[in-house]
């Protein structure tokens, strides 16, 4: 007897067509039946229900999360160099030494050269894994000050010399050797702008 009321609610509500699935009026409107539930046809399933009828039956798609936005472009390098800190600072010292002053003036001179074409100089400092991981944090960021505070003192504007200090995270050589110990203990400077045309 229950299987009766959607084809009464058909009757009644002057259905004249379907889509697949559910009768719809004279109007395109989906036909309701007392319940305000959708009729369904003789041929409805699953796989044709719609979200305004069986919004239970119809998975929803998840909205994506928005995509990160584009990593700004790096302004192309310019120029490169790495000090040896061994023959820049005294050990575990960040002043600069004789020898290092001196190639900091060549790269000063460099760095002069380029002009306006210079936004940013990056100056990193790095050590070799003996001590804690505090001290030579401490360390590694302290040369890298002293190396800006050097290149400021020949007249490289301040405010494009950005320093970090990587302590002994990012070694490049192997620190079970003396050898790979030295290689490790470095200041890498960077040089990034406009290529002059």
């Amino acid at each position: 007897m229950k299987r009766m009321l959607p084809l009464l609610a058909l009757v009644v509500a002057g259905a004249t067509h379907a889509q697949p699935g559910y009768w719809l009026d004279s109007d395109g409107e989906h036909v309701r039946d007392g319940y305000g539930n959708c009729v369904r046809t003789g041929s409805w399933s699953e796989e044709k229900a719609t979200v305004e009828c069986d919004p239970d039956l119809v998975a929803t798609p998840r909205a994506e999360p928005a995509p990160p936005p584009p990593p700004r472009p790096r302004a192309p390098r310019l120029h490169e160099v790495t000090l040896s800190a061994g023959a820049t600072f005294a050990i575990g010292s960040a002043e600069l030494s004789n020898d290092g002053k001196r190639e900091l003036d060549v790269l000063a001179a460099q760095i002069k050269e380029m002009g306006s074409n210079v936004s940013m100089i990056t100056v990193s400092g790095h050590t070799d894994n003996t001590g804690s991981a505090a001290l030579n944090q401490r360390l590694s960021k302290e040369r890298a000050e002293s190396v800006k505070a050097y290149l400021v003192s020949k007249d490289i504007e301040a405010d494009k010399i950005e320093t970090e200090g990587h302590g002994f995270d990012k070694p490049i050589a192997d620190n079970d050797t003396a050898q790979g110990r030295a290689q490790n203990r470095r200041v890498e400077i960077a040089v990034d702008g406009a290529i002059a045309r």
